[in-house]
């Protein structure tokens, strides 16, 4: 059985010892797994490192554990692929943040569309963001990665296509879309994926991606759910360039 991992800030490593005070960690590891004393972790620093631990004291709002040396596994994709996903119904957006995280996605930013059905209210906007964060703080942690994918608040469409950064790929179905291998150079190392809601974008927005330089693209034959959409054009542009 593999060590659990916890994600925790540069700060809580200490000359040689690991400092976990974070609650929500503190909860997972006292009260759900019962570590004691002499149990392994790994001890993950975003953006630096995990590190082998052995945990020497377990508190009620803390647990130490003495630090080995840092690893840096290859896990993380060289390229940075950005989700711009079309809000869904219900909790799928929950599903879509969860399996991009699995997949590799180095950031999910919800969009608001022409045909987009559904209104977060103001009230609920931080708590709904929240609990995204949290749902790919637990995915990178469970699939073994040293990053946690950034989770933005909701943008409008034209908001987001003008300031996403890289590559900007729209998927579409209809004439003038290309495949994704044509549309995609085998050097690109940062590409940003729209993908519409239910019913796809509209006429209006396709034209206004390709004046903002976004390219249309085809994820293949098949009329696909938006939450199914956006994890397969992520698979299929890592795989493409090699990085899956």
């Amino acid at each position: 059985m593999s060590a659990t991992r916890v994600f925790v800030d540069p700060a809580a490593l200490r000359k040689g010892e690991v400092h976990i005070t974070d609650p929500t960690a503190v909860h997972h590891l006292v009260r759900v797994l019962r570590v004691r004393p002499g149990d392994e972790i790994v001890a993950v620093v975003p953006g630096d490192g995990e590190y082998p631990a052995v945990v020497t004291r377990v508190l009620e709002d803390a647990v130490k554990a003495r630090a080995g040396e840092r690893r840096v596994p290859q896990v993380e994709p060289r390229v940075e692929v950005h989700l711009y996903q079309a809000l869904p119904k219900a909790d799928r957006m929950e599903l879509v943040i969860q399996k991009a995280t699995e997949i590799g996605v180095h950031r999910v930013i919800p969009v608001r569309t022409l045909r987009t059905v559904v209104d977060i209210p103001a009230g609920r906007q931080a708590r709904r963001l929240a609990r995204w964060r949290s749902i790919a703080r637990e995915a990178a942690r469970q699939s073994g990665r040293l990053a946690i994918p950034a989770v933005e608040a909701p943008l409008p469409l034209q908001e987001a296509l003008a300031t996403a950064p890289g590559l900007r790929l729209m998927a579409a179905v209809g004439e003038g879309s290309l495949r994704l291998s044509e549309a995609l150079p085998a050097d690109a190392s940062c590409v940003s994926l729209f993908i519409g809601p239910e019913g796809g974008f509209s006429e209006a927005e396709r034209r206004m991606a390709v004046d903002l330089e976004a390219k249309l693209v085809s994820l293949g034959p098949r009329v696909l759910r938006t939450e199914t959409a956006g994890l397969v054009a992520l698979t299929l542009v890592l795989g493409l360039l090699g990085d899956l």
